[in-house]
């Protein structure tokens, strides 16, 4: 062994939890340490990955070039000596993982890379999240790691075990195979191409772009009283509309700062226009008058409008800035799936982010922040939503196809089966995926639904919110589906179908969505919070899908 340093730690080795003992077992270095709660310490240098699989329960996750051997804390040298020839009469059948070590812990010597994650309820899903991700060969699970709430683990590690050791409480395998991810085309490209696209959005027959005043590049204009400043504005056109929409408003200054600067952009609005000398430069920033043109209203005339196609699917996500959102539409992009599958896709946040080539976040009006609370203690973010289905309706894409599909970036959601779905529900508003209430993941709005929508916006006296159903509905401690359902529902009397097919989750009795095999009808499966797991799952979907006989397309590929 290395010697130890003043602090009692070995040289060359990283415990990670701070005066940890280490243990020794047979000239080894044991993973874990008796003066913590097992599970915790990993040896070898660490980088946190900021990550994880479940959405529910934050995962602590660690990653580790190790040093020594990935294995459990053993109480001697005798238990490394009981597994040497561990005999098969240990293993068991594990669900789709197949055949599994009970009541063993994989022991691998030398250098490797592993990884923990927290509060992983059973062995199963810990096999499932080694198939996903690429560097696990083999994976340990530890039924009680002594955590707080769900005191399970599960370490990852990058090849097979060099011993088994006999460890009650532990169970190891390795993952089944990885299968390919099979490529599908797109709804759009699956039934008319792309050239619609393009088209439509230069022909909108919903276009409400306006011509602004008076803009001056590099100039700050100092003049009147500011009536406000508005973070998160983008662009000079939307610092315009806000002082179009701001009563009082006759001129702004725009900051012009970017998504890479420790701030966003901000829009100052200003109660007169400024005389010559008022008129200071300051490079970077842009200032203005307010425009004669048409404000941004909300568009609701279905008969001014025809759809692409019958049964044709508008999809869109929201982004949270610098998060792991943006990987995650960005490897959704490069495999031609989720929201990117559909018939037209848009991706909106509160700053403008290239996510890939030609694709940029649309701009909506919220800081996107807000409180946990509620009788799940989660995420109360009715008021961020607002925003977002107000840029929908204003935006009017929506009206161009039949339905409209709501989709968080950690679901994995396939457009193809949703058609299959929604062509069983004509006539229906909108359609429940869970038989606890409507679940935020994916929601599935019909055109005549987003029209409803669109309507109490535009009764508002600023088109900025839905007005009934603010009034109405006394949604504080509610998330924004709740407060969706009841407001289609219970306030604008939309009809509302139930499809169990279109979520796959825990949070709805869902068995076993992380191996995304719950039959080969289900829409989306919900949450995969990175890229590999994401992907993986997409594979083995559709994996499940093409195992099956397929049924005959009744439309072409266009050439």
């Amino acid at each position: 062994l290395p010697p130890r340093d003043a602090g009692g730690r070995r040289q060359g080795y990283d415990v990670l939890v701070p005066d940890a003992s280490v243990d020794e077992v047979g000239g080894l270095l044991s993973p874990l340490s008796s003066g913590a709660a097992p599970g915790r310490p990993w040896r070898g240098p660490a980088a946190a990955v900021a990550a994880s699989l479940l959405g529910a329960a934050a995962l602590a996750v660690t990653a580790v070039a190790s040093r020594g051997r990935s294995g459990a804390h053993h109480s001697g040298p005798s238990a490394v000596l009981d597994a040497v020839g561990l005999s098969e009469e240990a293993s068991g059948k594990l669900g789709q993982c197949g055949k599994v070590d009970q009541g063993t812990d994989y022991v691998l010597w030398g250098d490797q890379w592993g990884m923990a994650f927290d509060h992983i309820p059973d062995p199963e899903m810990c096999c499932a999240m080694c198939q996903g991700i690429p560097k696990c060969q083999s994976w340990t699970w530890v039924k009680d790691a002594g955590l707080d709430g769900c005191p399970s683990q599960c370490w990852m590690k990058g090849r097979l075990p060099d011993i088994k050791v006999s460890k009650g409480g532990y169970i190891s395998g390795v993952p089944p195979p990885r299968p390919p991810i099979i490529a599908e085309p797109s709804l759009a490209a699956m039934y008319s191409g792309d050239e619609w696209r393009h088209k439509e959005h230069s022909e909108s027959a919903t276009d409400s772009s306006f011509v602004c005043g008076k803009v001056d590049e590099d100039a700050d204009y100092q003049s009147g009283e500011m009536l406000n400043a508005v973070q998160f504005i983008t662009s000079a056109d939307g610092c315009c509309e806000e002082c179009r929409s701001t009563s009082g408003c006759e001129a702004w200054t725009w900051g012009k700062l970017r998504v890479d600067d420790t701030e966003n952009s901000v829009c100052y609005l200003k109660s007169a226009a400024p005389m010559r000398d008022q008129i200071k430069t300051v490079p970077g920033v842009v200032s203005g008058l307010p425009g004669k043109g048409p404000m941004q209203r909300p568009q609701f005339d279905t008969q001014a409008v025809k759809v692409v196609r019958p049964g044709s699917l508008f999809c869109f996500s929201l982004v949270m800035p610098q998060s792991y959102e943006q990987e995650l539409m960005s490897a959704q992009h490069s495999l031609n799936a989720g929201i990117f599958a559909c018939d037209e896709a848009a991706v909106y946040s509160n700053m403008s982010i290239s996510l890939a080539p030609g694709i940029t976040t649309g701009i909506v009006d919220s800081d996107l922040h807000c409180e946990l609370g509620g009788e799940s203690y989660t995420a109360l973010n009715t008021w961020i939503f607002i925003a977002v289905w107000r840029k929908v309706v204003v935006d009017g894409r929506y009206l161009h196809h039949d339905w409209t599909v709501k989709v968080d970036p950690d679901s994995v959601f396939f457009p193809d089966r949703l058609s299959v779905v929604v062509a069983e529900h004509q006539g229906i508003g909108y359609l429940n995926n869970c038989k606890y209430g409507l679940h935020g993941p994916i929601e599935v709005l019909s055109r005549s639904a987003v029209a409803a929508l669109a309507q109490d916006y535009a009764a508002s006296f600023d088109g900025k919110s839905p007005k009934r159903c603010v009034e109405e509905l006394h949604f504080g401690t509610w998330g924004e589906d709740v407060f969706l359902d009841r407001c289609l529902s219970d306030v604008l009397k939309v009809s509302r179908g139930m499809d169990e097919r279109l979520m796959c989750e825990a949070h709805c009795d869902c068995p076993d969505w992380y191996w995304c095999k719950n039959g080969t009808s289900r829409v989306s499966f919900h949450p995969f919070k990175r890229p590999d797991l994401y992907s993986q799952c997409v594979a083995n979907a559709l994996d499940a899908s093409h195992s099956m006989a397929q049924p005959v397309m009744v439309k072409k590929l266009r050439k």
